[in-house]
């Protein structure tokens, strides 16, 4: 059972979740304030030419100029010369061209532009330039796809454009696909007539409000009902789902509740790790996430899950629970890009597969498109791509802090909510970071003013500097005091306790018992060629000299037994060598007859 819930209440920020056996499955935040062109259609005009990029810049009326590369220019602008290449002499300045947004601005980057428009629909996806003629969800089961293949060959699709069967569309008849198709295809129609007629640059098409789009997107088979809790959202939901999915009418319920619908139905609880770094597991332990522009790190810790038996079923349990996690955390954050996981090592080349296969199998029910990499031999990560599906104007996540300061603030401000609604609460203390306070008492003053007047209650926002961004605390104060104290000298001091490693080494003796002096002596050098040639000179020197008959007896040794004994400064090789060949054996005079 699939039920959907909508929190339209507040006009700056609408929340769809998506719930499937009491479970939050999927989840979508758009924000008002951030103006989102993904999927706006617009007339623009190319202002520059930038060979170097293979690309050019046009004007499609935002702040920005749009990026639109070469590869997404359809041959009707851009035809190729007698080698296959783009003639980029066909391109002139001024000229006007049709095209859809499909990134939006981020940072000092503008629009990410194509001219290969796509049209989303109820059950398909049309593209009227497409070199494809057909696909279908990846969710779609074998028979499931096949039905549907056989439904896409009857259909009168014309040659040079394509259709997607979306997930609404699996089980549908030949008349519902038809249905949606021959909408589409009028609808394009219109937006091309509308093209010919406008100048550039203008916006042609703009993409559905949100409520519409969203239900649209998410609208499944499987969906029983869908709550929402303001009556205008109720009455434009009742509208688009009275022409798509007539039988779905009475499944939307108006919930008139006094308490916020996601606290009430306990839906904040289940969010709010997406506003966190670090995650924890059910065995103990825990996923941290850190993202950057474009790359997301995740690190999987085993922290206190001790339970299996020894360190390699340890290391698998965690895994496949932080798997598990991380497939959820990417979906509801929708994070995009290159995502790395840094999992616990395992030995085991059979553990490794089963991880992989479990990720696998979880990934294939994300909307969006994901290919990963087997978990490497050499370093334990598994590298991952995934594709954004949202507006990066309405992203959680930022690569500047763990979470977006609009989406945080809206999220606490909903907790004061909560708390407020409360009987015989009267004062709701929140202490945030300076910058998030600021953007509070600034940005967010109106929505603090309309839950104290709803509620009865005084919301009091206290900067602390000694939080950071992701930091705050939460109080409740029942019943008005006689003599409140001042805002301002309520900021909690941090007290930074030392951990008990630090702890235990200052209750250690400082002076070691044994003492790092391993060497006693110097380490032999290596001598060079010129000092070993001025020994071997000296050599022949201390040979060639006459030398004191005393200290000749005194040098010299007497044979004893079998062996020679000879002087110290005498190399003994030489001596060996004149012994084995007798032509190069003199009599020397350091020996005495008998031993010679």
């Amino acid at each position: 059972m699939e039920t959907i819930y909508i929190n339209a209440q507040w006009p700056e920020e609408l929340r769809i979740a998506s719930l499937r056996d009491g479970k939050l499955y999927d989840l979508e935040i758009e924000i008002a304030n951030n103006n989102r062109n993904k999927g706006n259609i617009y007339n623009a005009k190319i202002v520059k030419i930038e060979s170097s990029l293979n690309a050019v810049f046009v004007d499609y009326g935002q702040s920005k100029n749009g990026f639109l590369p070469l590869k997404e220019i359809h041959k009707g602008y851009l035809p190729k010369d007698e080698n296959g290449k783009f003639d980029m002499s066909a391109i002139q300045l001024g000229q006007k061209i049709l095209v859809q947004v499909e990134k939006d601005e981020r940072g000092e980057k503008g629009a990410a532009l194509t001219t290969y428009i796509s049209l989303a629909g109820t059950y398909l996806v049309y593209m009227p330039y497409s070199s494809k003629s057909s696909a279908i969800s990846k969710q779609a089961e074998h028979k499931e796809r096949a039905e549907l293949k056989s439904i896409l060959d009857s259909l009168d699709i014309e040659s040079g454009s394509g259709i997607i069967v979306r997930t609404a569309g699996i089980g549908k008849t030949k008349e519902d696909l038809s249905w949606d198709y021959n909408a589409l295809k009028n609808h394009w129609e219109s937006v091309l007539a509308s093209s010919h007629q406008n100048a550039a640059p203008c916006l042609i098409f703009q993409e559905a409000n949100p409520i519409i789009r969203v239900l649209r997107d998410n609208l499944k088979v499987e969906t029983e009902k869908i709550i929402v809790d303001t009556q205008e959202a109720y009455n434009q939901i009742k509208s688009f789902i009275e022409r798509i999915r007539p039988n779905l009418v009475d499944a939307i319920e108006h919930n008139t509740s006094s308490l916020p619908l996601f606290a009430q139905y306990d839906i904040d609880d289940q969010i709010k790790d997406i506003y966190e770094r670090h995650i924890k597991l059910p065995s103990g332990g825990e996923i941290i996430i850190d993202t950057t522009e474009a790359l997301t790190a995740i690190d999987i810790n085993s922290a206190k899950s001790t339970k299996s038996g020894d360190i390699e079923s340890t290391a698998l349990h965690t895994n496949l629970e932080a798997v598990t996690a991380i497939a959820h955390q990417l979906k509801i954050r929708d994070i995009g890009g290159i995502v790395v996981i840094d999992f616990i090592d395992m030995v085991d080349k059979k553990n490794r597969g089963t991880i992989e296969e479990k990720a696998k199998e979880l990934f294939i029910h994300d909307r969006a498109k994901i290919k990963f990499d087997p978990i490497s031999n050499l370093t334990g990560c598994m590298c991952l791509l995934r594709q954004k599906l949202n507006s990066f104007a309405n992203n959680t996540m930022t690569f500047e802090s763990v979470c977006n300061i609009e989406n945080l603030a809206y999220h606490l401000l909903r907790k004061c909510q909560s708390i407020a609604a409360e009987a015989q609460v009267k004062i709701v203390q929140l202490q945030v970071s300076v910058d998030m306070g600021t953007f509070m008492l600034n940005e967010s003053r109106a929505i603090i003013e309309r839950i104290s007047k709803d509620s009865n209650a005084i919301i009091q926002i206290i900067p602390n500097p000694n939080y950071d961004r992701n930091k705050y605390n939460i109080k409740s104060i029942r019943g008005m005091q006689k003599n409140p104290s001042p805002s301002f000298t309520l900021k909690e001091n941090l007290e930074t306790p030392l951990p008990d490693s630090i702890k235990k080494k200052s209750q250690v003796e400082k002076s070691a018992v044994v003492h790092q002096q391993i060497y006693k002596q110097p380490a032999p050098t290596n001598k060079g060629i010129v000092f070993r040639l001025f020994c071997f000179f000296n050599l022949f020197k201390s040979i060639n000299k006459p030398k004191n008959t005393t200290s000749k007896k005194s040098e010299s040794t007497q044979r004893v037994g079998p062996k020679k004994h000879y002087k110290k400064n005498h190399h003994r090789n030489s001596s060996i060598r004149r012994k084995r060949n007798p032509v190069n054996r003199k009599r020397s005079p350091n020996h005495d007859d008998q031993g010679s």
